[in-house]
């Protein structure tokens, strides 16, 4: 494990980011101009529900509630999916292309959510 963080962090201070993949699986890529973006999970309710980022953008859901929860692409198949995640537990997702990206928990499918991906303005 401690040889893990020690990877991560070396990646991050090379200017490269970590991010899950829709297996659970961690990847390592460039990005240039993209920022990380927080989405926080409590109280039953995804927060901010609808975000707008830019292709190239890694956006990271942490689950600040005691429930388990997922965060699932509604697309089928599903563009991610995080799996269970208990309290305090953190899933990134890249998102590489334009697009309206809608998902759900689901453990608690009336919580919703919306990812809007714009390009990148040159």
């Amino acid at each position: 494990m401690r040889t893990q963080i020690l990877a991560i962090s070396a990646l991050l201070t090379l200017g490269m980011s970590t991010s899950a993949l829709a297996d659970g699986s961690m990847s390592s890529m460039s990005m240039k101009a993209a920022a990380a973006t927080p989405v926080a999970i409590s109280n039953f309710k995804f927060t901010p529900a609808e975000l707008t980022v830019a292709v190239g953008t890694t956006v990271t859901w942490t689950n600040q509630g005691p429930a388990p929860h997922t965060t699932t692409s509604l697309a089928t198949p599903a563009v991610w999916d995080s799996g269970p995640m208990p309290r305090g537990r953190t899933y990134s997702f890249t998102f590489k292309s334009a697009g309206v990206y809608k998902y759900h928990c689901s453990i608690h499918p009336s919580m919703l959510g919306t990812v809007t991906v714009r390009p990148v303005k040159k």
